[in-house]
């Protein structure tokens, strides 16, 4: 099972990421090279390696539990976003973030992803056909949705 979906992996998409990612480390690491703030560095190193060990994890997961959750975790990522309105903290000059102890996120992140997760699944059931009127509506909402709660939040 594991060794199928090695052999099923895009190259190429693999190659593009892993590109975009060292020329953006690359471009940071010249700016610190120059006089600029190291910590920048260290902290995109940082997140690059938590995002690509996320891939890895994300890669060999069972596709049927990304069917199964995405509508709850879209379900979430919206309570997220109203959540957010009301009790959400600045930083870096938005009010967009919500704070937990120590740890901070923003809604609309997470909402990215679920987002297209809870689309995929909708345009994946066979019983929808998207030139219909009403599918298309429903497949419209499930963008707008979370679009309209983020063009909401306060700059």
């Amino acid at each position: 099972m594991m060794l199928d979906r090695l052999k099923s992996l895009d190259l190429i998409l693999l190659a593009s990421v892993l590109g975009l990612l060292s020329i953006g480390l690359l471009a940071i690491y010249s700016t610190s090279q120059s006089g600029g703030d190291t910590n920048y560095f260290a902290s995109q190193l940082k997140w690059i390696f938590l995002g690509v060990g996320i891939m890895v994890v994300a890669a060999f997961l069972p596709n049927r539990l990304y069917y199964e959750i995405s509508y709850p975790l879209y379900g979430l990522s919206l309570i997220l976003l109203v959540v957010v309105l009301f009790w959400g903290t600045a930083g870096y000059g938005a009010t967009r973030w919500i704070r937990l102890g120590g740890f901070g996120f923003q809604p609309s992140e997470f909402a990215k992803i679920t987002t297209v997760l809870a689309l995929a699944r909708f345009l994946s059931d066979e019983r929808w056909e998207i030139n219909r009127p009403k599918n298309f509506a429903v497949a419209s909402l499930i963008i707008a949705l979370p679009f309209l709660l983020i063009a909401k939040q306060p700059d």
